[in-house]
């Protein structure tokens, strides 16, 4: 039983991760203007399914469920951008940050002596730290969280998550709206523009006269 129900918590892990990439078509590469906004709100809706149905089970499956819920949630934040300028990202487990940290100082001491490998080196054990430390703080927080609000801790990332996707879907739209206005201007300014308006607003003025002229002699 315990083999099956690992199985499934899997497959839910990676049910998310298939929902990250259906919603953002490429999600190995990090780029700015891809829907990550609905996947943090997706996941922050899970987070707070996951945190009522364990507040209020009914049964045994309604807690099978709650964790369930959790794992595509986790599968969901982990998969929307597994790659950033070079670096595999993990923000869901540690096992393979503390590996890529290992190989990463292992590969700055060998270039020590180039500057560019030097600097690239230290740059991606920067952000591959920022990810450790981040993990291990958390953990630091829901562990102390929990001895207070219980599952309820839960909805603070939830909340936190909901909001950043929601600020990020906000941005995106205004971002697009920009970018259609200010194209909209520059082909709007071109004299070829110009002169196809101009020809249109002379053919819809002689269309129009030809049409008084026809009623007027009716």
């Amino acid at each position: 039983m315990t083999a099956l129900w690992a199985a499934c918590m899997t497959a839910a892990y990676m049910f998310g991760s298939l929902l990250s990439g259906v919603i953002l078509a490429d999600a190995l590469k990090f780029r700015l203007g891809k829907r990550y906004g609905y996947v943090l709100i997706l996941e922050s809706g899970l987070l707070v399914v996951s945190v009522l149905l364990y507040r209020f089970q009914l049964t045994d499956s309604h807690m099978a469920l709650c964790q369930l819920v959790a794992c595509v949630a986790c599968g969901l934040q982990n998969a929307m951008a597994s790659q950033f300028s070079g670096l595999v990202l993990r923000t869901t487990h540690c096992t393979g940050l503390v590996t890529d940290i290992g190989q990463t100082i292992g590969t700055t001491i060998r270039n020590k002596d180039s500057p560019i490998g030097f600097f690239k080196t230290t740059w991606r054990l920067i952000v591959l730290c920022s990810l450790y430390f981040g993990f291990v703080f958390g953990c630091f927080l829901g562990g102390l969280g929990f001895l207070v609000w219980k599952e309820s801790v839960l909805l603070f990332p939830a909340l936190f998550i909901g909001v950043l996707g929601l600020l990020y879907v906000l941005f995106k739209v205004g971002v697009e709206n920009n970018i259609h206005t200010h194209i909209h201007d520059a082909i709007g300014n071109l004299p070829i523009a110009k002169s196809v308006h101009t020809m249109v607003r002379s053919m819809t003025q002689s269309q129009l006269l030809s049409s008084q002229r026809v009623a007027t002699r009716m």
